[in-house]
């Protein structure tokens, strides 16, 4: 009998051994992304789980450390991962009271509860202690502290220190004062009562924080008075956080940088004051225009000669009918605006000079001009700024469609999906599906003289690559800036001419 009773222990404890051990391994849930626009003002939080923070710290500062063990673990260096001493009072406490009135958690046992939450019962809580035990053992004390101030709560969805140093003062944890520092140590021992944006949260978060300045005081803290002074008048310089009309800009980024190896702050190129206006202006067009059929819209605005994206407007709204799809990256027929890039190749190549003449007369194949009219003999300025479709047919002919295509390879306009008799001289009119966003890079080409650089939302700029001369990048510049050249086909003071030089291109998608 007494051979199968050890036989029974020594199995749950094997059991509990094995759970304790894959307990107590270190895990971090993926930390957020702070996406700043590019004043450095907040534009959005970009979390790896149901919670912000969880940024990890790269070194354990004195002052975090000492606040944080003050209270909340007192005996941190000297016991194996439980406190003996602590529970001894925690069990005379509650037992005296007759209810729980104490708990006698140390930092380590709270990571593993952390890390795997459950039942507040002395199953649990000796499960948890076991967890601590061989935590401590396998990873270090230091770790094991770093490994808490990353998981653990300051309020408001926040979790670690680093990331409530940057949420709350805004700065990096290493340069908070001893006064903030205390402040937020305070939080966690009841984060939804030390609600830093409510003034009773703030005075029970001060006072937590004069016991951990005096606690810490005699060993660390010099300038006692200076830091309690300091803490009473404490501030917490809440900053508006701004809400974008449009969350495909930073979707965009979320699925770029994805949730492994991205900086905990990002600046985007996002001009938050450009973003608003195309934002409204965006909403309001699609209303104006909505009697007429028009169901979507999107923009994008870049900034020469870096293709900064200044603001980016997926469609009239997130949460408007088929907005959360983002239009940027949608392909559809660009109708007309392939032509530029087209008679770009044809100078570029010699096929046509500026002084070439185009006939814009009747043909017999099935392509026709938009208005079923025929200008004549044309310059090679005049038919792309009136977006003939005739001249340009011509142009592209003489080209080749197989060697457009190239040319448009290095544009990222074509990926190779088909060959060129899929797509055949149709490419001039709308032909070949692209993106606005495609198109955005392509015209940069033409607006940097000739040179291609990757459109982005962060960061720096790719490195520029040169895929059309300068002269004649300049001359289809110039050709879609001349506002006499669009006649007859565009009247005068229409609304693609501006009081200043504007290169115009206008696209009429098919259907």
């Amino acid at each position: 009998m007494m051979k199968i009773i050890g036989i029974i222990i020594f199995t749950i404890m094997i059991i509990f051994l094995v759970q304790v051990a894959r307990l107590s391994e270190l895990t971090n849930p993926h930390a957020t992304i702070l996406l700043l626009d590019r004043n450095k003002g907040f534009l959005a939080q970009v979390p790896g789980s149901s919670e912000h923070g969880y940024w990890p710290l790269k070194k354990l500062p004195l002052r975090v450390a000492a606040a944080t063990l003050a209270l909340e673990d007192r005996r941190f260096q000297n016991h194996p991962g439980v406190d003996p001493l602590a529970i001894i009072r925690a069990l005379w406490q509650n037992f005296s009271a007759g209810r729980r009135i104490s708990g006698a958690s140390t930092i380590a046992m709270q990571v593993a509860r952390l890390q795997h939450p459950g039942p507040r019962t002395y199953l649990h809580k000796t499960i948890e202690a076991g967890t601590a035990i061989l935590m401590t053992l396998r990873y270090g004390r230091k770790q094991v502290l770093k490994q808490y101030l990353r998981l653990v709560s300051y309020g408001n969805n926040c979790r670690g220190i680093a990331y409530a140093a940057r949420y709350y003062f805004d700065k990096p944890v290493e340069d908070l004062s001893w006064a903030q520092t205390a402040f937020l140590c305070a939080l966690p021992h009841a984060p939804g009562r030390m609600n830093p944006f409510s003034s009773k949260g703030r005075i029970f978060a001060i006072q937590r924080g004069h016991r951990i300045l005096a606690a810490i005081q005699k060993q660390v803290m010099p300038f006692k008075q200076a830091a309690h002074s300091q803490l009473e008048n404490i501030q917490i310089p809440f900053k508006k956080r701004r809400t974008l009309h449009s969350l495909h800009p930073i979707l965009k980024i979320q699925k770029e940088l994805g949730n492994t190896n991205s900086p905990a702050m990002v600046i985007t190129t996002i001009d938050p004051k450009i973003q608003e206006t195309i934002s409204t202006m965006t909403i309001q067009y699609l209303q104006k225009w909505k009697h007429k059929g028009i169901q979507q819209t999107s923009v994008i605005v870049a900034k020469l000669p870096e293709m900064e994206v200044l603001a980016w407007q997926g469609s009239g709204g997130y949460f408007t009918p088929a907005g959360a799809i983002d239009y940027n990256k949608i392909k559809r027929s660009p109708g007309s605006t392939l032509k530029p890039f087209i008679y770009a190749l044809a100078l570029e190549n010699g096929t046509i000079t500026p002084a070439s003449i185009l006939l814009d007369t009747p043909t017999t194949g099935r392509i026709n001009n938009a208005d079923r009219k025929f200008l004549g003999p044309l310059l090679p300025r005049q038919a792309l700024a009136n977006s003939r479709n005739i001249p340009a047919v011509t142009v592209l002919k003489k080209i080749g469609v197989e060697q457009t295509l190239m040319f448009l390879h290095k544009l990222k306009l074509y990926q190779g999906r088909y060959p060129g008799w899929h797509y055949g001289l149709g490419i001039a009119i709308g032909g070949l599906p692209v993106s606005p966003a495609q198109l955005i890079n392509a015209y940069g080409v033409l607006a940097n003289d000739g040179l291609f650089t990757q459109l982005h939302l962060y960061g720096s700029a790719a490195k520029a690559d040169r895929v059309l001369s300068c002269a004649n990048a300049r001359r289809i510049t110039s050709f879609l800036s001349d506002p006499m050249a669009r006649l007859p086909a565009f009247d005068r003071l229409n609304p693609c001419e501006y009081a200043f030089p504007v290169a115009v291109k206008t696209g009429t998608s098919q259907g």
